[in-house]
């Protein structure tokens, strides 16, 4: 396989990964509001309920960003909160609540899409050889 080919790989999965970095950052400008200190790490937002946008507090009261924050109609919370409370409930359930979330949605979530992707670029690259050959 070409190294062309490899750099654009390690590009598709780093492109994300550094989008998320500049959002964070920039997004870090316009924070007003004291930072959040939690097990001597600081966050971006605070912990403060604000009805204008979710913080911390969000993370720790779903309801309370329901009610303030969240756009979708209602009546699918019953269907929606099935789903998002039994991931919460799984990864708790491991006994190590942070570990499993890191796992889950920074490396194999991502990992998945990333393999998932590769294998689409290169289904492609194989259409193209075959029609190419078939033209020729």
């Amino acid at each position: 396989m070409a190294i062309k080919n490899w750099i654009t790989y390690l590009l598709i999965l780093l492109a994300p990964i550094i989008l998320m970095i500049v959002v964070n950052e920039v997004s870090r400008i316009n924070v007003s509001e004291s930072p959040h200190e939690f097990k001597g790490n600081t966050a971006i937002n605070s912990a403060q309920k604000l009805n204008d946008k979710c913080t911390w507090a969000c993370h720790y009261n779903t309801d309370y960003c329901k009610v303030h924050h969240v756009k979708m109609n209602p009546t699918w919370f019953q269907t929606t909160d099935k789903a998002y409370f039994g991931i919460i409930n799984l990864l708790e359930s491991t006994q190590n609540y942070n570990f499993m979330n890191v796992l889950l949605f920074l490396f194999l979530i991502p990992l998945i899409m990333w393999g998932l992707i590769i294998k689409i670029l290169r289904m492609q690259a194989e259409i193209k050889q075959l029609k190419n050959q078939t033209n020729d």
